[in-house]
């Protein structure tokens, strides 16, 4: 029987990830904000680059405005989630510190990330 997650629509850059961001999203009980940081940090390096980098920070700029965090993500499956998809040490820094609800550090961390990759 075929699963949701083994169809997308439009592009392929989810369907190569081992464990698909909706997955970790939801078992994760990640936040509307933190969740989409996930998804934009995830798919960087196969959709929109920079500018997938960029809607993390406003992302974060937003949960910080709206107070939207769960300061009690698993950090056992954000690890496990950033080994399975063999994201890099800034993607797993950048989910490591959304997990923690630290949008500051988040901020941070893509700022450098734009820096290192893409300028």
């Amino acid at each position: 029987m075929e699963r949701a997650t083994d169809t997308q629509v439009g592009g392929d850059h989810y369907s190569k990830c081992a464990m698909q961001p909706y997955e970790y999203i939801v078992k994760g009980k990640l936040t509307f904000t933190q969740g989409n940081i996930a998804k934009y940090i995830t798919r960087h390096k196969n959709k929109n680059g920079k500018q997938d980098i960029e809607k993390c920070m406003h992302y974060a700029q937003l949960g910080k405005e709206f107070d939207d965090v769960n300061t009690s993500v698993d950090l056992v499956l954000t690890t496990a989630y950033c080994k399975v998809n063999e994201l890099d040490k800034y993607q797993t820094n950048i989910l490591t510190a959304n997990a923690m609800g630290d949008y500051d550090r988040v901020i941070k961390l893509c700022k450098k990330t734009i820096h290192e990759q893409y300028d």
